[in-house]
């Protein structure tokens, strides 16, 4: 399906085949504002064609609404939005996978315009519709004008994303002495133990889709040593996983970090290049290998490949803020999250979900109960494992 539709003050671009249509527009607005790699093409297209109950919803804003093929928009708020009965839910596109989301404007101006037009599309849905959108900048000037125009809505805190921002390429600023004297228990354990130890990192495409499938399973399989369901068990999550990673491998912009022990794969680091900046977007330990600490040497080779590789100034962990990141972030990134509702029927459940929240804060032994149920149902987002030991 393709469709666009204008009216002033932006125009909205509906589908797939539309989407590909404002490839060249999105790909020099994104530039043009520094959007991160999880919040421009081709993220959106691989997760839009990997998740086809999601339809491309595009508001955009520009000197040329009226032409698709524009080469030049100065806003764009990209949706996805699938029917659900009588319902319309609308969420950020990549949806789940992306630890940082963004509302793309050049200017304060288009930030303006992105802002009075998106309210107007959602009152065009004519049908009841929910909105949800994840990992926002905290103070975006874009949700900060889309507010106004809607009367059922809220903003709360995301999910921090702690940065090291390299000031000095002494590598002792970002490992501490106890993080370097574990570091080194664990490579002598491994010594003793007469286990050989190999860390490489991998750019060729070939080599990438090569160890995905073993990504894949070490991805799981950490999970549900966790407790969590894995979003790996959907067949769809996982071919998005396997495709965002070999095409960026074909673009020249994926840092792979395998660590093995005995030639058998122990834990990953996969990693965006963007600019001067390392985004960790997937990083996990084999449960089986759990306790030779392997998950720690991969993090830890992640730190000094931006530390010592003139290449990097920022090594970004991404969404969560866990104890093994916070240990050598300089910066915690803070996010928020965007949610509107169509009408107070519409938002009626989030409210019976809010208030049984606070209800059960107030009993602690069922507020633990519920988060443990929660826990075995995993958690969106990539660079999350608690194995930085």
């Amino acid at each position: 399906m393709m469709a666009l539709v204008t009216v002033a003050p932006g125009s909205l671009h509906v589908g797939l085949a539309a989407l590909r249509q404002l490839q060249p527009a999105l790909d020099d607005l994104a530039t043009a504002v520094d959007s991160p790699v999880t919040s421009r093409w081709p993220w959106w297209e691989i997760w839009a064609r990997t998740h086809p109950q999601w339809e491309p919803w595009v508001v955009t804003v520009g000197p040329s609404t009226n032409a698709v093929t524009s080469t030049r928009l100065d806003g764009a708020v990209p949706l996805a939005l699938a029917r659900r009965g009588p319902w319309i839910r609308l969420v950020g596109l990549g949806h789940g996978t992306s630890d940082d989301m963004r509302f793309l404007a050049r200017t304060p101006e288009a930030a303006d315009l992105l802002g009075r037009a998106l309210p107007g599309r959602l009152a065009a849905l004519r049908r009841p519709w929910t909105l949800l959108v994840e990992q926002l900048p905290a103070g975006d000037p874009v949700v900060a004008r889309v507010i106004e125009g809607l009367p059922h809505r809220r903003v709360t805190p995301g999910q921090g994303m702690p940065i090291v921002a390299v000031g000095d390429r002494s590598i002792g600023t970002y490992l501490s002495r106890n993080a370097r004297s574990a570091e080194n228990k664990a490579r002598n354990r491994l010594t003793r133990d007469g286990r050989t130890l190999t860390e490489r990192w991998v750019t060729d495409p070939e080599d990438v889709g090569a160890a995905v499938p073993g990504m894949s399973a070490i991805h799981r399989a950490r999970d549900r040593q966790l407790g969590r369901v894995s979003d790996h068990d959907d067949p769809r999550r996982a071919r998005f996983y396997a495709e965002v990673l070999t095409e960026h491998a074909d673009r020249g912009e994926l840092d792979l970090l395998l660590v093995e022990i005995d030639a058998t794969l122990a834990a990953y680091v996969a990693a965006f290049r963007d600019g001067r900046t390392l985004r960790v977007w997937d990083n996990r330990v084999s449960p089986e290998w759990a306790d030779y600490s392997a998950g720690r040497l991969a993090n830890h080779a992640a730190i000094r490949r931006v530390v010592l590789d003139g290449d990097y100034d920022v090594l970004d962990w991404m969404r969560g803020e866990e104890s093994y990141k916070l240990s050598s972030a300089t910066e915690i990134i803070a996010t928020s999250t965007l949610e509107a509702w169509s009408s107070p029927v519409a938002r009626a459940p989030y409210a019976a979900k809010d208030a049984g929240g606070r209800l059960l804060r107030r009993l602690p032994a069922m507020d633990r109960a519920v988060r443990q149920a929660r826990g075995k149902h995993g958690q969106t987002g990539h660079s999350v494992d608690s194995d930085g030991a």
